[in-house]
Parts: C-alpha cells; structure tokens; sequence
C-alpha cells in the first residue's frame, strides 16, 4: 500500500508543477520510477529506456489535463502549438529509436543528463527570480525559431523523461520575450503531442527484461497507472495555482525543488 500511495502522490505532485510550470511533471516522475521498475524486473541494459518512457507516458497525461483547464478558459495557442509540435514530434522519436535505444546509452548516462538538465533549470530559474521580465506578444516571432525551440523539446524530452518544456519555456521567454504565461501553455501543448507519440513508439518495442507486472511494450501499466490518477487530480490544481500565485514565488517553489533533486542525483552517482 506505501508504494501505491507513494506513485498516487508524485502523480498529484507531477500534476500540480506540470500545471504550474508547464514543464510536464517528469522532474518527479523519473525519481520515483528510478526507485521502483527495478522491483518489477526491468534489467540495468534497459533502465534508461524504461524510466524515459514510463516517465513520458505519465507527462502525457499531466500535461493534457492541464491542457484541457487552459482549453475551457480559452488560454491554449493552437497555432504555435503546431509550429512547435511538429518538430518536436520528429525530433523526440529519431532521439528515441538512434540515442536512448543504443547500446551506449546506460542508467549512468542517463543520470548524468539528469543532472546537466536540472543544474540547468535552477540557473534559469534563479535568474529568472532575479530580474524583471520584458514580455512581448505572439505576432512577429518568426515560425523558424518556434520550430527550432520545438525541436530542441523533442531531443530534451526523450533523452531525460522530462517533457522538454525545461528548454522550450526558457528558450519561448528568454530568447523570444513570450509572456510566461503564453509560453507555459503552449509548452504544455506541444508536450502533450511529442510524449503521445514517443509513448505510442513505445508500446511496440519488445523488450528483453523479465517483467513481472503487466506492460505494454515497455510500459509498465499498474506502476504509471497510479501516477496518472495522482496525475489527473494535480494537473488541473496546478493551473488553478498558477493563476493564485505571483511569478516570482512559483519559481521560489520550483527552485527548492530543484535543488532538492540535484542533491539527491549527486548522491546516488558519487557516494
């Protein structure tokens, strides 16, 4: 029951930052999958593939639900979404079939783009704390830099588990002076449709571990089952609270959190 209960909460937990953040919610899904699959039988060979992938399938859902809030109040940009979807499609699954699913890409590769990734996100998080944001409107970015930015989501998404809004959001707000509110949800459109097509892949690849649950290629279904419930619930809430909550302290939150996760990769890898 704890280990159902743990799954439940992270799934309300990825929701809640998804929804907030419109980063997808892997930050906490690749953690606690790291710690389970193992108890299911997924082999070392196999272990990055299996976080990525199970992560990515519960992303999916976080960020529709979340998506689905932005919808009905009329705040989801199908435009830019596509612009930056198409190319992140193509780009999460040449990543999947030629990266992750090489011989050379191990749980410690993996680890170790986890923590570039998050070291990343609290560099931009903080200075993005510190100073005062200049935002500008939709029209006149040109299609070209949606794309790339896109494009790079894809790449980011199937090689960490992440979602790949930890680049679009900065790339969308940073480089392109979208208002991060406008960035956050077309981030989480284009998250919807690059983590549906990577887990679609998925489902079909054969895999050489034992696993004693039922899976669906290499998803593991009663494991990412209780994460999507948690999921559903979380995603909605954390929209809600990103309309309650002023910039500046959602990124407080989200720092404190990434800094908590980079000390628990650095254990694992060095000590």
């Amino acid at each position: 029951m704890v280990f159902y209960g743990v799954l439940f909460l992270s799934g309300v937990l990825g929701g809640v930052l998804a929804g907030m953040l419109g980063i997808g919610g892997g930050i906490i899904y690749v953690f606690v999958l790291d710690a389970y699959l193992v108890d299911v039988g997924v082999i070392e060979q196999e272990y990055a593939h299996y976080i990525i992938s199970n992560s990515l399938f519960c992303v999916f859902f976080a960020s529709l639900s979340s998506c689905v809030n932005l919808i009905r109040h009329k705040e989801f940009y199908y435009k830019q979404v596509l612009l930056l979807g198409v190319p992140a499609v193509i780009a999460s699954i040449c990543t999947l079939l030629f990266v992750v699913n090489s011989h050379w890409f191990t749980r410690e590769v993996f680890s170790y783009v986890i923590m570039v990734l998050l070291i990343y996100m609290l560099f931009r998080t903080i200075r993005k704390v510190a100073r005062k944001e200049v935002d500008i409107e939709l029209d006149g970015i040109p299609s070209s830099g949606l794309a790339i930015a896109g494009g790079l989501g894809g790449v980011v998404a199937s090689l960490s588990g992440l979602g790949g809004g930890v680049v679009m959001v900065p790339v969308m707000n940073g480089f392109f002076k979208i208002n991060m509110k406008i960035a956050k949800s077309i981030s989480l459109g284009v998250i919807v449709m690059s983590s549906l097509a990577v887990s679609i892949v998925n489902s079909t690849f054969e895999s050489v571990s034992i696993i004693s649950v039922f899976h669906v290629g290499v998803l593991v279904i009663p494991v990412t089952l209780v994460i999507i419930v948690g999921v559903v619930i979380g995603g909605p809430l954390g929209v809600v609270f990103a309309r309650k909550l002023q910039a500046r302290q959602v990124s407080i939150i989200y720092s404190v959190f990434l800094g908590l996760f980079i000390l628990k990769k650095a254990y694992d890898l060095y000590l």
